[in-house]
């Protein structure tokens, strides 16, 4: 309703306020939208980051097991060629076995495969001077040649088998796996028996096996 001048009063139309109406519902609609599409571009860029982040999370993934690899590479072989002269840990067989059957090496043969693992892996590190024998493993130098000892094809096969499993053995030459699986000779040790003590030469490869 509109007061006039004179005192009377004037009553709106229902049209004019449909019409006021319908212009603040519009009006909020607007600001509605506006708002919708701003929280839209938060959120496309919310997700954006996201993915970069779990790109780089890949990406650091994939080079952490890159590290852990070439470090478990390392260590298996320090611990084949004793290069830093550290002595192996204690080891016992376990007492959940009743026997084991231990096949080792002679020192002579395995400095000849110790010397030809540390040559390799001096070439991958672009190093083509072969270590010095002597210096390498100055015990080996009054050793004898480990005789070819022998056994049947079961046992050469679990020795080859083992071998090829290990990530620098299986570079060697096949004249030098097969002067190991020849060389090699076979002990028995019983649960709870010494294997490996602290502080002995680690010049000795072991392969085991659960009789």
């Amino acid at each position: 309703m509109v007061a006039m001048g004179n005192g009377s009063i004037k009553v709106l139309r229902p049209e004019e306020n449909s019409c006021l109406a319908s212009t603040n519902k519009d009006a909020d609609i607007n600001v509605l939208r506006l708002r919708i599409n701003q929280l839209e571009a938060e959120l496309e860029c919310r997700d954006q980051e996201l993915q970069a982040q779990k790109y780089q999370l890949h990406q650091l993934q994939k080079e952490l097991e890159a590290k852990i690899s070439q470090i478990d590479k390392l260590q298996d072989a320090i611990g084949y060629t004793h290069d830093l002269g550290h002595s192996p840990p204690l080891a016992r067989v376990p007492h959940h076995s009743r026997r084991f059957s231990v096949i080792n090496q002679g020192p002579s043969q395995f400095h000849r495969v110790a010397v030809e693992v540390h040559r390799r892996l001096r070439a991958k590190e672009g190093v083509s001077a072969e270590p010095n024998s002597g210096s390498f493993c100055p015990e080996a130098k009054a050793a004898q040649v480990s005789k070819a000892t022998h056994k049947n094809s079961r046992i050469k096969k679990f020795i080859n088998d083992a071998i090829m499993n290990n990530d620098f053995l299986n570079k060697l030459e096949p004249q030098h796996m097969n002067q190991m699986v020849d060389c090699m000779f076979e002990n028995v040790y019983t649960e709870g028996q010494l294997v490996i003590r602290e502080g002995e030469p680690g010049n000795y490869l072991y392969v085991l096996s659960e009789s």
